[in-house]
């Protein structure tokens, strides 16, 4: 309408070049807010997150993996847990008392295939095959990068950047209306999360004199782990399909902490790694 706005509107529509530039210039734009926006976004809403809440959002999800099955009570004897639980005191102590941080830390055994992972309130839920697969040594370096991954607040990360839905509802404090099965599956981690978790491990196991590349040989056992133990794994999963039960086995897909780790080559030089980040 012979505005000057309209008049620079209709000069750029015309030329190809001012046009193809504009377009460039929006896919960029999607493209950093897609690769560092909404990460950061993520790891900003997931620090505004109260203990409070954390421990309530532990609590909801902890109650959907037993209610589900995801998990059998553990059957490890009683001196197998206590020296599980030892060492797990001993680890989380140190990184308290180091960094005077006042997170809920909490050992939880249970039986299912040998793994481990962290809830974002600071549970840690252990398998009673992996602490019987692991020596003492391997289990604090296990020990010691889950717990790096409730400091970063790692899941609610990924619990956000995988639902919006269950972001809003989290930062307004509705945590019945949060998407727990969405957070649940979502605690897979990035390959950079699980950098940081590494690298929070090796700072530990610097400090402490033990060899960093405990991270690199407890995740080799859990890749391979012994024929008889493989054995009885696959036809536990045969008789759960069987009889209709697949909970656990979906349980197993959905928290392997395979499918995001970095290359277990790359973890056996944690050092040069962490020290260049």
């Amino acid at each position: 309408r012979g505005s000057r706005k309209s008049f620079l509107l209709h000069q750029m529509e015309s030329k190809w070049g001012a046009a193809v530039a504009v377009v460039f210039a929006a896919f960029m734009f999607l493209f950093a807010l897609i690769e560092f926006g909404i990460p950061a976004a993520a790891e900003f809403g997931a620090n505004q997150i109260s203990r409070a809440h954390l421990a309530k959002i532990d609590d909801a999800i902890y109650g959907q993996i037993r209610e589900k099955g995801f998990v059998s009570d553990s059957e490890l004897s009683s001196a197998a847990a206590a020296r599980v639980q030892n060492i797990f005191a001993e680890v989380s102590g140190d990184l308290i008392k180091d960094e005077e941080n006042e997170d809920g830390f909490r050992l939880l055994l249970h039986k299912f295939s040998p793994n481990a992972f962290a809830l974002p309130g600071g549970r840690i839920v252990v398998s009673d095959s992996l602490a019987e697969l692991l020596s003492d040594s391997e289990l604090a370096a296990v020990f010691a990068h889950e717990i790096g991954h409730v400091r970063r607040r790692h899941g609610m990360q990924a619990a956000l950047l995988g639902s919006a839905a269950g972001l809003f509802a989290i930062l307004g404090g509705d945590i019945a209306g949060a998407s727990l099965g969405a957070i649940l599956l979502n605690l897979g981690y990035s390959r950079d999360h699980e950098r940081e978790a590494d690298c929070f491990a090796f700072a530990y196991l610097h400090r402490r004199g033990m060899s960093p590349s405990l991270i690199a040989e407890a995740l080799a056992k859990m890749e391979s782990p012994p024929a008889d133990d493989a054995n009885a794994e696959s036809s536990s999963a045969e008789k759960e399909e069987k009889n209709g039960g697949k909970g656990e086995h979906l349980f197993r897909r959905a928290m392997s902490v395979l499918s995001t780790h970095p290359p277990t080559e790359e973890r056996r030089d944690l050092a040069a790694a962490c020290n260049a980040n």
